[in-house]
């Protein structure tokens, strides 16, 4: 590849931007959000970097653009206010404190290194983009003085990488899971680079992928990786970076042994790692464009760190694998989907990473239901918690927080403290509050097709008493 189509672009600013309208966003739905938050991020930055990809582009125009678009959107969720109503009464539970037992880790994993530099993760991208731009990137990884959280987590316009990232936003809404990521992925190598380890225990494969620490723009001003410009932290762009590169490496390891010779292991250890990755990857790839944007939340989450093993929580069972679960509702056997969504709450209960991916397919009547209650379609979503909701006539009704990583990350204070803590004070959530939704068990199939559960967590034992 043509590296002359890297520009450098050290003087773009990577400060957090702590002065955007936070208020507009306060009550928009999560699929108005999310196309109002698409306009204003693409209109700030063709702003502040509009010397650098301003050649030929009439930026004002385009900004005007964007800002009548936005306009309409805000109709449209002042409609959406109109017809939606508050979820009163939902009470957020405190997530149960995961006592781990230690365990020393199998010492018969293939292990290998590999280094992916940005014109690697460009090329496959787009092996045709004429230019981009690579951005020095100033924040921590990890801020020492705050804990990650998944309002870091703002998924980028040019990716379809939710079925990763949403995995990732679900592992920091509790401190427990979140420090498996902090302490056994990321480490920064002082360089300019990072490693990051990726460990799939179910093929005993440990892959560290190398990747240089900046932040990569296309040509058109958008921000290739997740990152939350309101954010004091990166490691949510470099952990789906790395995973581009992980990709990348598996997809070139299935072709041909010149990707794997360039690892420096012996020709027995290549011919043994490329049998295991052929395993791990059947079914995984397809004719997409790029690695990055082709995959399904199941691979994606062997991938990321298992939940240690923990000690015994009556009526559940902790599981090695990883866990998918099909939300389908039959009216003739309601059995499978009421276990379904009841193992996805006792998860949520203990802070289990989970995600849920909405609909694919929908008939128009559901499209305009779904729309107008702010659920976009083809879309995976991060459980957050479990609550449940007190209904007028004095009856509970069990649910899942879920929390878009697309839309803007601007709940209230008091359900972000909720989210964190849990509590025992039930509060408002509005059909229309921001980024976070509560969904009732019952009505998930409505909703959602599938949802995946990290390695490590757990079901109901067979003898428990019918749910």
């Amino acid at each position: 590849m043509d590296t002359n189509a890297f520009n450098s672009v050290p003087e773009l600013s990577s400060t957090p931007v702590k002065n955007k309208e936070r208020n507009t966003q306060q009550n928009l739905g999560l699929f108005f959000n999310r196309c109002v938050s698409s306009v204003e991020n693409f209109s700030n930055h063709l702003q502040c970097c509009k010397t650098e990809i301003g050649a030929g582009k009439h930026v004002n125009s385009r900004t005007i653009k964007f800002q009548f678009v936005r306009f309409l959107f805000l109709c449209f969720d002042y409609v959406n206010r109109i017809f939606s109503h508050d979820h009163k009464n939902v009470t957020i539970h405190k997530k149960t404190e995961l006592n781990y037992i230690d365990q020393t880790q199998k010492k018969d994993y293939q292990k290998v290194t590999v280094s992916i530099s940005d014109e690697m993760l460009m090329h496959d991208l787009n092996p045709e983009q004429t230019q981009f731009f690579v951005k020095n990137e100033t924040r921590p990884i990890f801020d020492k003085n705050s804990k990650p959280s998944p309002f870091d987590v703002m998924q980028s316009d040019t990716r379809s990488s939710c079925y990763f990232i949403s995995m990732l936003s679900s592992f920091v809404s509790t401190d427990k899971t979140s420090d498996l990521l902090s302490t056994k992925m990321i480490e920064d190598l002082g360089n300019g680079t990072a490693k990051v380890s990726f460990v799939n225990e179910q093929y005993q494969i440990h892959i560290d992928v190398v990747i240089e620490i900046s932040q990569l723009i296309t040509n058109d001003g958008d921000t290739v990786y997740s990152i939350n410009e309101m954010s004091d932290t990166s490691w949510s762009s470099l952990l789906e970076k790395a995973y581009h590169g992980l990709k990348i490496f598996l997809k070139n390891s299935m072709k041909d042994n010149s990707f794997l010779e360039s690892t420096g292991l012996s020709s027995e250890k290549i011919y043994e790692l490329r049998t295991i990755i052929l395993q791990s990857m059947t079914g995984s790839m397809g004719k997409a464009e790029n690695s990055l944007d082709f995959g399904r939340p199941v691979p994606a989450a062997t991938w990321l760190p298992r939940v240690p093993k923990c000690e015994q929580i009556t009526g559940l069972e902790q599981v090695d694998d990883t866990q998918g679960f099909m939300l389908t509702k039959d009216t003739d056997c309601s059995m499978f989907y009421e276990k379904a969504v009841r193992t996805m709450f006792e998860n949520a209960k203990l802070g289990i990473p989970m995600n849920v991916s909405s609909k694919s397919e929908a008939n128009a009547f559901d499209k305009i239901r779904i729309g107008f209650e702010g659920m976009p379609l083809r879309h995976s979503m991060a459980v957050v918690g479990a609550a449940t909701e007190k209904t007028a006539n004095g009856n509970t009704v069990d649910g899942l927080i879920i929390y878009d990583q697309y839309a803007r990350p601007l709940p209230s204070k008091e359900l972000r403290k909720a989210m964190e803590n849990g509590t025992d004070i039930p509060i408002n959530i509005r059909n229309s509050e921001s980024c976070i939704k509560f969904i009732p068990l019952k009505d998930m199939h409505k909703y959602f097709e599938e949802s995946v559960i990290v390695a490590g967590g757990f079901k109901i034992k067979t003898d428990t008493p019918s749910i």
